[in-house]
């Protein structure tokens, strides 16, 4: 069986993904009650001991898994144009509340500035970058007594998310994305920049990966997507690709290699078909649980400084998260999805519009022949 009849025998949809999904988030919350509860020393500590490949694996699996996911949506696509259009309606309305909440109510709440002084800061006005995905981690004064000061340290994946999007919208341009075989050998270039920037560059604290190692997860993500129909669904490649990935996120300096296996484990796992949950099935609330955890980890862990332990701050904060993330997709994130009607009419009006141009390229460039 392959990955594309494994998928037709889902209906297209595994319950898989959804699970996956908020499995990682849960995950990436999970991860970051070390370093509000104790500081990033106890984060590097963790991360660069005999746990670090379970840590470590998290975000390549996200990056690998919406790899997988945003191909279905680039096949599904008319135009380039419409499909980066979806991306930035599913991305930024979110993020631009979540910024503005962020700078508007838990800074205000936990800053020691003086309101005036807060609100007038350049580091106040500097923070709505956040809103285009120019990521700014700090509000002037805001939770200076915590073991870390950052708002928002969970962005940092955000421009890779966005160089993902950029470069597999390049590959389908160059016709590298219509290929199998080319869409292989990008990916090996890929694999080879990233391997040389990891040894050339190498750094005693590589934190979970690299950011180049989570583009490269996405692109084979995105590869499996498009060889679905000749890439076997099968248990014993499920292990050998897992073990592989372990061993492969053991040592930093060989992280780029862990990207295809851990893509194929995510793929793999991702397309099993549990029982549906109504309310796993409600909503894709990964998003909200993603980019609201850390601000709300952080708020938790300066209104209880005396209960500063990993899963006091996890216990606490994930029903607020949970709570959070689900009304930012009911009424946020879902209501900007009306957005795609307005964006399939800029779309056609491209078309046309190029499609005109073509014509007036092709009869100019016939008349000047003709005069000849």
């Amino acid at each position: 069986m392959t990955l594309s009849e494994r998928l037709f025998l889902t209906k297209g949809r595994p319950s898989g993904f959804d699970y996956m999904r908020i499995g990682l988030a849960a995950m990436i919350v999970l991860w970051h009650t070390v370093i509000v509860s104790y500081g990033i020393e106890a984060q590097r500590w963790l991360i660069l001991g005999p746990s670090r490949p379970i840590w470590a694996m998290i975000l390549p699996m996200f990056f690998a898994l919406s790899g997988f996911l945003v191909s279905g949506s680039l096949e599904r696509s008319r135009t380039i144009v419409g499909f980066l259009g979806l991306r930035l309606i599913r991305i930024f309305p979110a993020l631009a509340v979540e910024s503005t909440i962020a700078m508007m109510i838990v800074g205000a709440l936990f800053t020691y500035y003086p309101l005036p002084k807060y609100f007038t800061d350049p580091g106040f006005w500097s923070y709505t970058l956040n809103m285009i995905g120019v990521v700014r981690y700090y509000l002037p004064g805001v939770f200076t007594d915590n073991p870390t000061t950052q708002v928002n340290a969970q962005l940092w994946t955000l421009p890779y998310e966005l160089y993902c999007y950029i470069l597999i919208s390049v590959f389908y341009i160059i016709g590298f994305y219509r290929s199998e075989k080319l869409i292989f050998f990008g990916c090996l270039v890929m694999q080879v920049l990233v391997m040389i920037t990891i040894y050339t560059r190498t750094q005693v604290d590589e934190g979970t990966v690299r950011g180049p190692v989570l583009v490269l997860s996405f692109l084979y993500g995105a590869y499996l997507y498009r060889v679905r129909d000749r890439v076997p669904y099968s248990a014993p490649i499920f292990f050998a690709c897992a073990i592989a990935m372990v061993g492969f996120l053991y040592l930093p300096i060989f992280n780029a290699l862990s990207a295809l296996p851990a893509a194929y484990v995510t793929i793999y796992l991702g397309m099993r078909n549990p029982t549906r949950s109504a309310i796993v099935s409600s909503g894709d609330y990964s998003y909200g649980i993603f980019l609201y955890g850390f601000p709300i980890q952080q708020a938790v862990s300066a209104v209880f400084p005396d209960l500063r332990q990993w899963w006091i701050n996890f216990l606490i904060s994930t029903p607020i998260i949970i709570s959070v993330a689900y009304f930012s997709w009911h009424c946020i994130e879902k209501r900007a999805l009306p957005l795609r009607g307005p964006l399939m009419k800029f779309e056609s009006w491209c078309m046309s519009y190029c499609g005109k141009l073509l014509h007036t390229c092709k009869n100019s460039i016939a008349f000047d022949l003709k005069s000849r």
